[in-house]
């Protein structure tokens, strides 16, 4: 689980311009981290974030970044922490 202290990132707030709507919210006691996390066409620019890389997400199986601007290569540590993905979708970046 991604742990998170302190305001949010300022880089958010270039990054996500067609974002909508953001929820934060501390996990209940007994939370299982979620498996799939589906990022579609928020303009995040750049490399994948070092927090989604860290295994900060230890249960998550199925990732979609589809339409991000991302750039750059995957990092091996991605697959080396996130021992549990199987589907990784990166169409429509650079």
């Amino acid at each position: 689980m991604l742990q998170v202290k302190g305001g949010l990132p300022a880089e958010w707030s270039q990054g996500l311009r067609r974002l909508r709507s953001l929820a934060v919210a501390t996990p209940p006691p007994g939370f299982i981290p979620p498996q799939l996390l589906a990022v579609t066409n928020l303009a995040l620019g750049g490399s994948l974030p070092r927090a989604w890389i860290g295994g900060g997400l230890p249960k998550l199986i199925d990732m979609s970044l589809r339409f991000c601007g991302l750039t750059g290569t995957l990092p091996p540590q991605l697959f080396d922490r996130q021992v549990m993905l199987e589907a990784v979708q990166l169409d429509s970046n650079n």
